[in-house]
């Protein structure tokens, strides 16, 4: 969770004192919204890097931030996070994505 404080507070400061507008990108997960058990560290880390995005958002003037929170992916973190009953839902055909 340090990196991105780190790399970002590096980067912003050459960003921002440029004449053109910037964009800095983060892709963070719909796991930091969305609690499951045994997922804690990962939804943690997940909810640090959007709230960090936001909050540097509001205090940059002339970069823009973009929080990229795409939903689950079936891996086997997914499926040691989730109740086994949930595979076969409509949830899971609705909003699981698979590594392809």
């Amino acid at each position: 969770m340090v990196a991105p404080a780190i790399l970002v507070s590096k980067l912003i400061s050459k960003l921002e004192s440029r004449d053109k507008r910037s964009a800095i990108i983060n892709i963070s997960s719909l796991a930091a919204e969305f609690s499951r058990a045994g997922l804690s560290i990962y939804s943690a880390s997940k909810s640090y890097l959007s709230n960090f995005t936001n909050c540097v958002a509001l205090e940059a003037k002339n970069t823009d931030f973009l929080n990229v929170m795409p939903g689950p992916i079936d891996t086997a973190m997914i499926r040691a996070g989730f109740n086994p009953k949930f595979f076969g839902s409509l949830e899971y055909k609705l909003y699981m994505s698979t590594p392809e």
